[in-house]
């Protein structure tokens, strides 16, 4: 569904423009692997559009809250330290277990220019690689011994997997550590109302 959208807006923009996994049609249809490393990369990057997303939108929703908290507490006369003593170590933990969540969430939005290991090395297979090379005569002379398409779609479905993964690791984090922080601010107000 994603890459149907993909394809719809990019022929908006670019009308001869060919969708790198339709472009290997017949390639496709003489070699089924091939086509299915297409559909398989395609997905994974799919999917990493997805994480994304939800990454950014995490981020704007903690900072919208975030900056709520920050100009609530600045227009009255509440503070944490006004909390009893056991209530604020827990407010505190709270407060750095969203500063952990912020960080994990951010980390996943953060560009990667390093490829991880792949199982074949000195190919150009994504954008990092090229930009690695001295000039474009050293880029040339690589490109002339570009192995089969094949190749270039289990690298490329390799790392963008992996890259896939990474990030959810980390959305996963982010989100046990906001969920941390909202139990531990609420139950430092709570001890300090019952202590109170």
């Amino acid at each position: 569904m994603f890459s149907s959208r993909r394809a719809f807006a990019t022929s908006r923009v670019f009308p001869n423009h060919q969708d790198p996994a339709a472009g290997r049609g017949s390639t496709a249809a003489a070699d089924p692997v091939i086509g299915y490393l297409a559909s398989l990369l395609t997905d994974a990057r799919d999917e990493l559009n997805r994480a994304d997303s939800k990454a950014s939108l995490l981020l704007a929703a903690i900072g919208v809250i975030i900056g709520a908290l920050i100009a609530g507490l600045a227009g009255s006369k509440w503070t944490p330290m006004t909390l009893d003593t056991g209530a604020q170590a827990v407010w505190w933990a709270g407060v750095s277990a969203a500063a952990a969540g912020v960080f994990w969430i951010a980390a996943s939005v953060y560009p990667r220019i390093h490829q991880p290991k792949t199982p074949r090395h000195g190919l150009p297979t994504f954008y990092g690689d090229v930009a690695a090379y001295q000039d474009v005569d050293a880029f040339r002379v690589a490109i002339g011994q570009a192995p089969e398409a094949r190749e270039r779609l289990i690298n490329q479905t390799y790392v963008i997997s992996k890259i896939v993964q990474w990030k959810y690791v980390l959305l996963r984090r982010g989100l046990l550590s906001i969920l941390m922080a909202i139990v531990a601010c609420t139950l430092a107000v709570v001890i300090n109302m019952i202590v109170g």
